[in-house]
């Protein structure tokens, strides 16, 4: 049997599972990975939710072989910031929150769900699959940059890194194709004078600099 060739959703989050189904089949794709929560919600309990799903992808001629979580996934032993908090369910921030008050504020457990409006229940069942990261983990980051090919703009990436007191480890640069360099920077961000949000941020507003993303976490 040929190896099926398929395509992620999420790739097209804006768009509904139909438009993505359409688009697919245009492309010569064989089926779609589904990608979670933006085309397919788990918490759905109805059977006919599924079943309308299954023929969507009947009707296109799409294989369904995958069903990914990784969006919410990016969120193991990472550092929780806004864009995490916009895929994952809101209740898991407060879980850590409640849990936090009830160890070092001493609250009991109905003072601290209903401090941080999550119910008993929720809170006993993530509560012990919930935490932050540990202070020893993510002393290294893995940075992706998309750069003009110009004299100068890789320098003054580097420089800005080095200013904010990051360590950079290891540079790779790929040959540029189309006036673009690609270039990832391996940076030990134990002694960062800012936040790892804020140094991307600045990055990506550097002349030169098309895109600026964080790989990994080490």
């Amino acid at each position: 049997m040929p190896r099926l060739v398929t395509l992620y959703s999420l790739q097209w989050g804006d768009l509904s599972l139909e438009e993505v189904c359409i688009k697919a089949k245009e492309f010569g794709y064989d089926g779609i990975e589904i990608g979670l929560p933006d085309h397919l919600d788990v918490r759905q309990k109805d059977p006919s939710y599924y079943q309308e799903i299954k023929g969507l992808l009947n009707k296109y001629g799409m294989e369904l072989r995958t069903i990914s979580s990784h969006l919410v996934g990016q969120a193991v032993c990472d550092q929780i910031d806004e864009r995490h908090k916009s895929i994952l369910p809101d209740y898991y921030e407060r879980v850590i929150t409640t849990r936090e008050l009830i160890e070092h504020k001493k609250m009991s457990v109905s003072e601290a769900c209903k401090l941080n409006d999550i119910s008993r229940s929720t809170y006993y069942k993530y509560k012990d699959h919930l935490f932050l990261p540990s202070k020893e983990l993510g002393k290294k980051v893995l940075l992706a940059f998309v750069l003009q090919d110009q004299k100068g703009v890789l320098s003054n990436v580097l420089n800005f890194v080095a200013e904010m007191h990051g360590n950079i480890i290891a540079i790779n640069q790929e040959m540029p194709i189309n006036n673009s360099a690609y270039v990832t920077l391996t940076v030990d961000i134990v002694e960062l004078d800012v936040s790892l949000d804020v140094l991307l941020d600045n990055l990506r507003k550097m002349t030169g600099v098309n895109r600026a993303e964080l790989i990994a976490v080490e």
